[in-house]
């Protein structure tokens, strides 16, 4: 696999909520599957799936304990990219408000 090949399949298991949203719950402790269903309010499969898609990535480990497999972040510096698309998303909006006041102003409206 090309290196572009393995970015595009990085970040496409970071293009879902629910997957940002298991990354966020990770951050500071390692769970199992029944402990994200509750936290994230999505049924065991539909986590499973993600959990599936984030280790494919590489971005989650699977660890076995007992019975119960517990997940957890291979790097955290998965959380400065997180960080980093924050502040990318917040200046792409306020790009746009910026575009949106000035176009109100040229049109008489005022906010």
């Amino acid at each position: 696999m090309e290196i572009h090949e393995l970015q595009a399949e990085f970040f496409r298991a970071l293009s879902s909520p629910v997957r940002i949203r298991i990354l966020n719950a990770l951050r500071d402790n390692n769970s199992c599957v029944c402990d994200l269903t509750k936290i994230l309010g999505e049924t065991q499969p539909q986590v499973s799936r993600h959990l599936t898609a984030l280790k494919t990535a590489g971005i989650l480990i699977a660890e076995k304990s007992g019975k119960r497999t517990c997940h957890r972040i291979k790097n955290k510096d998965v959380f400065k990219l997180m960080e980093l698309s924050i502040n990318l998303i917040r200046d792409k909006n306020e790009k746009i408000l910026d575009a949106l006041e000035k176009g109100d102003e040229k049109h008489g409206k005022t906010a």
